[in-house]
């Protein structure tokens, strides 16, 4: 189960992360890796519970980064010591949602414009020119 959250209450400065920036704080066959998977559909689970960001994988693996955490402390059960794909994945997974909850909300705001002939009282009439022209 996938849950959308306010991603501007969780962890901002993780949108601002490029794949350059990942690539500094990993390598970059972990960014390779891990944009790879995400693009052949291999995408974890994101979740948020007691202030931490979650992945959840296919294979069973979890990775949780706590609020005020940095990513290379982020704790996953892959077993790595340091950085791994998963913390990437991680990443990379919640800037997706963002991005996708980001395009639902503005397409679900309200137009003013849209609609406005449904709300007039009389249908609208074909205008027509009088006076000097005639």
């Amino acid at each position: 189960m996938r849950r959308i959250f306010s991603h501007e209450s969780l962890r901002p400065e993780l949108l601002e992360l490029t794949p350059q920036a990942l690539t500094a704080l990993s390598n970059a066959g972990f960014v390779k890796r891990s944009l790879k998977e995400l693009e052949n559909g291999n995408v974890p689970e994101i979740s948020h519970e007691n202030d931490a960001l979650i992945a959840t994988f296919s294979d069973g693996v979890r990775t949780q980064l706590a609020n005020g955490q940095a990513l290379k402390e982020a704790q996953c059960s892959c077993g790595a010591n340091g950085m791994c794909r998963h913390r990437v994945m991680l990443v990379l997974s919640y800037q997706r949602l963002c991005a996708t909850t980001q395009s639902t909300e503005k397409e679900e705001e309200w137009d003013p414009a849209s609609g406005w002939k449904n709300w007039l009282p009389f249908p609208m009439l074909p205008q027509t020119r009088t006076g000097a022209g005639r």
